[in-house]
């Protein structure tokens, strides 16, 4: 997996909480792949720097491994707005774009213009945003992430206080 950059993280937040920098969701990124063998975090993105598009790291993943095969896998909340995306064509050209289903999918909702092959997996009652309200309150979160993930989300004071606005 490569980890995503935020835009403008001085000033990036989701809903009530500011979210974490791309240092911290890297660093938890590799704290929880750790355990799958195989896996790596990769912060191609983020040392890019600025904006950077999905295209550009499928090119610059295919120049690092030519001899390899890619999948892009994205949810089925963001499948329904990959046509807005940079160059969804040139993507689909260059990687296998998989659609992960997600609780409550609708498959109708899939643009179907795009002919993604759709992969069901278990309906996990988890999001980021659960998980961030949880710290937030104290809440425990142990049984929805890993144990090195939340102390170090516990250790870097993150999302500890919402907003107040």
């Amino acid at each position: 997996p490569w980890q995503k950059t935020s835009r403008n993280e001085a000033s990036l937040k989701v809903r009530d909480f500011i979210v974490s920098s791309s240092h911290d969701r890297l660093e938890m990124l590799k704290r929880a792949l750790k355990e799958h063998d195989g896996l790596i975090a990769d912060d191609m993105e983020i040392a890019r720097g600025g904006r950077t598009y999905t295209i550009d790291t499928v090119f610059e993943l295919s120049d690092r491994f030519p001899d390899s095969d890619f999948f892009l896998l994205i949810g089925a909340d963001v499948a329904k707005d990959f046509d807005s995306w940079h160059e969804p064509q040139k993507i689909c050209e260059e990687v296998k774009v998989v659609v992960l289903t997600r609780p409550g999918t609708d498959r109708g909702e899939i643009d179907a213009d795009w002919k993604f092959p759709v992969l069901d997996i278990p309906d996990i009652d988890v999001s980021a945003e659960d998980i961030r309200s949880r710290v937030s309150k104290g809440q425990p979160v142990e049984e929805m992430i890993s144990t090195s993930v939340e102390e170090y989300i516990l250790s870097a004071k993150l999302y500890q206080d919402p907003i107040d606005e």
